[in-house]
């Protein structure tokens, strides 16, 4: 039961972070 909180955790954090990533780039893109 905790394991699988956990995973659902870890992945909503995945997802999270690369969409953070995602427009993280095209930010940094213009910057650069």
């Amino acid at each position: 039961m905790e394991i699988k909180c956990y995973r659902a955790k870890e992945e909503k954090a995945k997802m999270i972070e690369e969409l953070n990533l995602n427009s993280d780039v095209s930010a940094n893109y213009e910057s650069d």
